[in-house]
């Protein structure tokens, strides 16, 4: 009988490793899953801190109507702080008239040609770039320092009150209203 407490306590003493194995693994794991998210969230913070744009008013946004009738406004936007700002497709650009809900504009890089951008379909609510100014670190990115010639396309008729909106793919936003 005495063979069968030994060989009992040594099946005991093994799950017990065992377990103590599996708890410590599953800590070990799920503290290094809260560190990547906390590693995360500190980098957004900190891209967020580091962004600043302006809507310029030297020169002030301007009304135009281009040959094919659509009516476009175009602003200048400066990146005022130190994160470059590359994602154009998650950058929202708003336009509302005093009285009017904003109207939301997305990016369209399809309206490219030879000499600059100008505007897709009609009656599409979207907005590109003239040109970023100096273009000269990370070309086609906007570069803390370096300003850009956005366009807003078919947007209607140019009224006395508006105002512009523009937010950054992390949240940052900038207005512009008259």
């Amino acid at each position: 009988m005495a063979g069968a407490d030994v060989i009992g306590t040594a099946i005991c003493v093994a799950l017990l490793i065992i377990v103590a194995y599996v708890v410590a693994g599953s800590i070990l794991t799920t503290s290094g899953v809260i560190f990547n998210a906390q590693n995360d969230m500190t980098k957004s913070q900190q891209g967020r801190m580091d962004t600043a744009i302006q809507i310029l008013d030297d020169p002030e946004p301007s009304f135009s109507v281009q040959p094919d009738s659509t009516q476009n406004l175009t602003f200048h936007v400066k990146n005022t702080g130190l994160e470059i700002i590359r994602n154009f497709y998650s950058m929202n650009v708003f336009y509302t008239r005093s009285t009017d809900p904003p109207i939301l504009y997305k990016f369209d890089a399809t309206s490219v040609d030879s000499w600059g951008k100008r505007c897709g379909k009609e009656n599409e609510k979207t907005w590109n770039y003239y040109y970023i100014e100096p273009d000269d670190i990370n070309p086609s990115m906007l570069d803390p320092g370096e300003e850009m010639v956005i366009n807003i396309c078919n947007f209607g008729s140019s009224p006395n009150r508006y105002m512009i909106g523009v937010i950054t793919p992390n949240g940052v936003s900038a207005f512009y209203t008259k």
